[in-house]
């Protein structure tokens, strides 16, 4: 996601010119790092929830 970030500051600073394709490209493949983490997380949050209402279950 680094390289996002200075494609960021490339096109609200205007360094240099800001070529298009590379700006798409880094778009696409920053979004599926994107979207592969927050799947994760969700996988993650949904455990911890059913994990979290065993132990209710269990204790009471």
């Amino acid at each position: 996601m680094a390289r996002s970030q200075g494609i960021r500051n490339r096109i609200a600073h205007g360094y240099l010119e800001v070529d298009p394709k590379i700006v798409a490209a880094t778009a696409r493949r920053d979004l599926l790092i994107l979207v592969t983490a927050l799947t994760s997380l969700r996988q993650r949050l949904i455990k911890d929830r059913a994990t979290c209402r065993q132990a209710t279950n269990n204790a009471g």
